[in-house]
């Protein structure tokens, strides 16, 4: 089944192809990096400073520095997924779950969301995908891994070769078939 030729945005939107739901969300934990315009606290009880030389952009391209109380004074990513319709079956997120395969960075440590991590396991759509920790795949040795029944995956990057996921769905949404182009089938 072929998507139609779009681009839209999906930030806490969703679409339906078919009888497909697709929801997305753009919104990462903080990371170490000084931009901050796509980020907010994972969870509502976390208490973040931003770091020195922290900054976001406005709509017209203005670079400003971050308040001291900026991410308290925004939705955490835990208060927003709320918000994802609760009939997607299919999740566009860029921050992978955090604490599994998909979120392994050089420094061996986990950075994606527990927020998220929590969600897709209450809420279980069929596919989460997830982008963010390019390395990860090859650090892990994997680019798929389970919350649930949920499939969740992370196709990584790098400059040598395309890095992608075909997903076969029928047309009620069952997913029968994926496969990563540089690591081959899904082994489940």
């Amino acid at each position: 089944m072929a998507l139609p030729n779009i681009i839209m945005q999906l930030r806490l939107k969703s679409y339906l192809y078919k009888n497909i739901r697709l929801s997305g969300y753009g919104i990462v934990p903080p990371t170490p990096f000084t931009r901050k315009d796509y980020e907010a606290r994972d969870l509502e009880s976390d208490v973040i400073h931003p770091q020195k030389g922290a900054y976001f952009s406005t709509t017209t391209g203005i670079v400003k520095p971050i308040p001291s109380d900026y991410f308290i004074t925004k939705p955490s990513i835990e208060e927003q997924l709320h918000n994802i319709d609760p009939k997607s079956s299919i999740w566009i997120c860029h921050s992978p779950p955090y604490g599994g395969k998909l979120d392994v960075s050089w420094e061996q440590t986990h950075l994606g969301s527990k927020a998220l991590t929590n969600q897709i396991s209450k809420r279980q759509p069929i596919l989460s995908l997830h982008g963010h920790i390019h390395e990860s795949p090859m650090l892990s040795g994997t680019w798929i891994e389970k919350i649930g029944e949920s499939y969740c995956i992370n196709p990584g990057r790098n400059a040598q070769q395309l890095h992608a996921v075909i997903i076969e769905l029928d047309e009620k949404g069952i997913l029968y078939s994926l496969q990563h182009t540089v690591f081959g089938n899904c082994k489940w």
